[in-house]
């Protein structure tokens, strides 16, 4: 029997001694993780063997496991690969490649981040020079060493629960604040995928720098913060692990955010009372007023949001003037306030003064219930725009009501409508019936087969086809089946009386009474029918 010695020995052999098994169990190849592999063999060659074996009345010999180390050195042009050489029969080898992919277990993705984020200290943080030395792209580095950062209790949990590389790095790329933040949420409210951890953290965490009231370079706003566009705790710091953020820049301090939020509304609050300190001052008819310069009206917080929103805090927000309590007032109103937008809809409006007027009886600022829904303009130019667009609607409406008008004093002289009038109201009577009486009208109206092979889809576009078809006879007859549909609604919990649906049988003369009794008996038939189980 042969020593071990005999049977295995190590040895640099060239690339053209060495032949692919046709036994490789890896049929399937994969371009980029072979084009990965080249890279890393061309920057510091093959660091693992390859097992190969002799064959038998041949010089060549056989590749057992490493076939794509072998591709990959032809790849990059080296002559010569380690390689151990051991004599292997064909059972032997078969068992050897399964084997020796079975052992190869998969390093953890975690620990993997602590070697690169090694890797990156010891090139000075150059995530190229890195990517080049280990043949993996950039984004595959960086997004290592961001899991590297993850808090050592979270990082603790995560191996415990086994979570996925994707949804790790979604706490990863966060500052250490808000991975706290969104583990909390997770222990009490578990994520179920990737997208709920994404829904959370949108919602939560990041804040639009795009449409912040403040100005982003300035660095005096909160001083140990400095200015924002020079954050490290943004996502425009390292794009790459932000791939879904296409434009703009999001903030992912949302603590440091409100503190930048609060001081904008405090400077913002202080010269709204300066403002309204100069203009009581200009008020004072004496001189002892004046000279005391109390305020007699502070400054007003009001929020365009309506007092349901859920941003709005019931108890912390209680003096704030809530939308459809107040409104943008000019110079002429002897009632107006100024007054300073607070947690409004828009962040980019937190903290702009404007003048109001809270008086819902003053003719000059009263709306209507359609302008309550309208966004409230700001400035002189918003104000006068809206006015603007508020004649051009009233004139509209005026020469549609006037047009009506016109239209029904022509109809009532002929007495009759005419075809195209018919299909309209047809029309009009459907769409406005609810979903279900639809189905409903339908399945009474059509042949049973014709209804099933209706799809739900198709309703819209086949309806104004048959009413096309139409005569005035039978325009009016299905105008009072879309008028009586509702009451063709029939469930365990309410059925109705139906009492418009019998007054037209009756005006009809329709014999309910004899359907009820067909009816009663198709489905005595029907149960008759059915097999017993």
């Amino acid at each position: 029997m042969a020593t071990k010695t005999e049977r295995e020995r190590f040895a640099f052999l060239g690339v053209g001694a060495l032949i692919p098994s046709s036994s490789n169990p890896r049929k399937i190849a994969d371009a980029d993780a072979d084009k990965e592999l080249a890279e890393s063999v061309k920057a510091q060659g093959i660091l693992q063997p390859l097992l190969v074996r002799p064959i038998p009345e041949s010089d060549k010999l056989e590749v057992v496991a490493g076939h794509r180390r072998l591709k990959a050195a032809k790849a990059v042009g080296l002559g010569e690969v380690p390689c151990y050489v051991l004599a292997l029969g064909e059972g032997e080898a078969d068992e050897a490649r399964i084997t020796e992919n079975l052992q190869r277990a998969p390093v953890h993705y975690l620990d993997e981040a602590a070697a690169f984020s090694d890797l990156l200290k010891r090139y000075d943080g150059d995530a190229d020079k890195v990517a080049h030395r280990v043949g993996k792209p950039k984004i595959f580095v960086l997004r290592r060493a961001a899991l590297s950062t993850i808090v050592p209790s979270i990082r603790a949990d995560l191996v415990d629960s086994r979570w996925e590389e994707s949804a790790a790095l979604r706490i990863a790329r966060l500052p250490e604040d808000a991975q706290r933040a969104v583990w909390a949420h997770h222990k009490k409210n578990p994520f179920y995928d990737v997208q709920d951890i994404d829904r959370f953290v949108e919602q939560e965490i990041l804040r639009d720098l795009s449409k912040v009231p403040w100005d982003i370079e300035d660095p005096s706003l909160v001083e140990p913060a400095g200015p924002c566009d020079a954050c490290p705790k943004r996502s425009g710091a390292c794009g790459e692990l932000f791939p879904e953020i296409k434009k703009g820049d999001r903030c992912l301090d949302p603590v440091c955010f409100q503190s930048k939020l609060s001081a904008h509304r405090a400077i913002q609050e202080s010269k709204a009372a300066a403002k309204v300190q100069e203009e009581a001052l200009k008020a004072a008819d004496t001189p002892k007023a004046k000279k005391s310069g109390i305020n007699p009206f502070p400054v007003l917080r009001v929020t365009d949001r309506w007092p349901y929103d859920s941003a709005l805090d019931v108890k912390a927000d209680k003096d704030v003037l809530k939308s459809g309590t107040w409104w943008r007032a000019g110079k002429k109103c002897r009632t107006r306030r100024t007054a300073m937008l607070f947690k409004a809809k828009d962040v980019k409006d937190e903290g702009f003064i404007l003048t109001v007027c809270v008086d819902p009886r003053c003719r000059g600022h009263a709306r209507t219930e359609e302008d309550a829904y309208a966004p409230t303009p700001k400035t002189e130019k918003e104000v006068a725009a809206a006015r603007a667009e508020k004649k051009k609607l009233a004139l509209e409406q005026a020469v549609r009501r006037e047009t009506l008008k016109a239209i029904h004093a022509a109809v009532a002289a002929q007495g009759t409508l005419k075809e195209e009038d018919s299909r309209v109201v047809a029309e009009q009577f459907f769409d406005r019936t609810y979903f279900d009486g639809q189905r409903l009208l339908l399945k009474a109206l059509l042949p049973e087969k014709e209804f099933e092979g209706l799809r739900k889809d198709d309703w819209t576009k086949e309806i104004p086809k048959r009413i096309e078809k139409m005569k005035n006879a039978d325009w009016a007859a299905f105008m009072l089946g879309v008028a009586l549909a509702p009451e063709l609604h029939v469930t365990q919990g309410y059925s109705g009386k139906a009492a418009s649906l019998l007054a037209a049988a009756a005006r009809w003369k329709v014999d309910v009474g004899g359907i009820r009794e067909r009816c009663a008996k198709e489905f005595g038939k029907r149960k008759e029918a059915k097999p017993k189980s």
